[in-house]
């Protein structure tokens, strides 16, 4: 089946019930809106080396999301009458069709810190078997977003206490180091690719396969690094790889968790509250430490090619 038969498949289930957008091409598939009335949401199909695989990760979680569900999964046509439609909540496994055979596993790849001003880069990965999957599942593993710090904190230190030590792998690229790297590379995707790669590596056994939460358009970048360390694989990269992946969103655990860690050293260090992301705050932040310790201690601290550094010595 090609993907616009997919798609035309879907859409002959849904019109009835709902309004169908033309597809848009995204990287290894194509993407298209579903709404009806006020609900508007995405589904992507992709097609991977298994075949087509449809993602219904951005439905959320609405009475239409559910009907959309059911419709495609049991081929019922939605009904503006069918509103007590309800089926099992969605569960995060390996479902990029990535084999897990032979005892070999699964390695997923996600990064922190990427957008926010202060503090660290983090990448980590993680290995899963089916076994491992089932105690990640147990543990209640799914991405980071839908999690708040203590529970990012809290069900990262369940992870690394109920898988091997040699089952994951955490980078962490302090302030100081984060921004000589940079002033050598100029290129964010770099410093990225080559830390996804170094966690990997930790981890890789002849006929894994790696999923990495895709961060650059050019897919190439991970192969051609991955192909340095004689790893002749080609790596699935999607974006949000989390939401299909255990092993990615058990990665994604593990990095926030040490990205917010760090922050909490910080603020012990330098005695303040170092706020996340890139927004307002943040710079009035940052203007309060350069007040107490100096415009040249603010690289020890934050990311320095970020437009924030300049806004606040703009001040």
């Amino acid at each position: 089946m090609k993907i616009t038969d997919k798609y035309n498949e879907i859409r002959s289930i849904l019109v009835p019930g709902f309004d169908v957008d033309t597809p848009k091409e995204i990287n290894f598939g194509i993407q298209f809106s579903v709404s009806k009335k006020q609900f508007s949401r995405v589904i992507r199909i992709y097609d991977g080396k298994k075949g087509i695989k449809v993602d219904l990760s951005q439905l959320g979680t609405s009475p239409e999301a559910e009907e959309i569900r059911v419709a495609i999964i049991e081929g019922v046509v939605p009904s503006p009458v069918n509103k007590n439609i309800s089926i099992p909540e969605e569960k995060i496994t390996a479902s990029i069709d990535l084999p897990v055979t032979n005892g070999h596993g699964v390695i997923g790849s996600d990064e922190s810190g990427k957008g926010d001003f202060f503090g660290p880069l983090v990448v980590a990965a993680v290995k899963t078997t089916p076994e491992i999957e089932s105690i990640l599942d147990g543990i209640g593993v799914r991405d980071c977003k839908q999690l708040n710090d203590y529970q990012n904190i809290s069900i990262a230190k369940q992870i690394k206490s109920s898988i091997s030590a040699d089952m994951f792998s955490v980078k962490i690229l302090e302030p100081v180091a984060y921004n000589k790297y940079y002033e050598n590379v100029q290129n964010l995707n770099i410093i990225l690719t080559v830390n996804h790669v170094s966690a990997i590596r930790d981890l890789y056994q002849q006929g894994d396969s790696i999923i990495i939460d895709k961060f650059s358009y050019h897919d190439s970048m991970v192969e051609d690094e991955l192909r340095q360390w004689n790893i002749d694989v080609k790596p699935v990269q999607i974006p949000r790889a989390e939401d299909q992946s255990i092993a990615v969103a058990a990665a994604s655990i593990l990095a926030r968790a040490a990205f917010l860690e760090a922050i909490q050293e910080m603020n012990e260090k330098y005695i303040g509250t170092f706020p996340k992301g890139a927004s307002d705050k943040v710079k009035k932040v940052g203007a309060k430490f350069i007040e107490k310790y100096g415009r040249d201690r603010l690289h020890e601290v934050a990311k320095m090619h970020f437009k924030t550094a300049s806004d606040i010595w703009g001040r």
